[in-house]
């Protein structure tokens, strides 16, 4: 588990601010079996560089800071098992996105799944009444 040196408040700040939290999925096939391959990450985008490059010093260097020349933007880019003890650390002073960050937490612990399981999916929902994007939801 990554040591943190920030607020809790001020990184669930930041994240309900600047943040998005996606999962993206890709169907596998490996000798003979088809699953799925769930890879959950959290961005934070802003135009001050230094000031996410401070935070993610901060959280022990997780993830990766990429700077888009074009437009002058920064992401930190936090991915799976490090996003998540991101959000354990900080999920209790989320406001905005305290609802993606509970099925966050809950995918990265099953992120490899058969495709016959994945209907198991469909339950997950955001309080806007969104769901996560994916070909198996009705």
């Amino acid at each position: 588990m990554p040591k943190f040196e920030i607020d809790p408040g001020y990184i669930a700040g930041a994240i309900d601010t600047e943040g998005c939290i996606s999962i993206s999925e890709y169907v596998y096939t490996r000798n003979g079996s088809t699953g799925i391959n769930w890879n959950p990450q959290v961005i934070i985008t802003n135009t001050n560089e230094h000031w996410l490059r401070r935070m993610r010093n901060q959280c022990d260097n997780i993830g990766f800071i990429h700077v888009d020349k074009r437009t002058g933007t920064a992401q930190w880019r936090i991915a799976s098992d490090k996003a998540a003890d991101l959000f354990n650390f900080c999920k209790s002073y989320l406001f905005m996105k305290k609802a993606q960050a509970e099925v966050f937490c809950y995918s990265d612990k099953h992120t490899r799944v058969r495709v016959g399981e994945a209907q198991n999916y469909r339950q997950i929902q955001f309080i806007s009444g969104e769901r996560w994007s994916h070909k198996f939801t009705s």
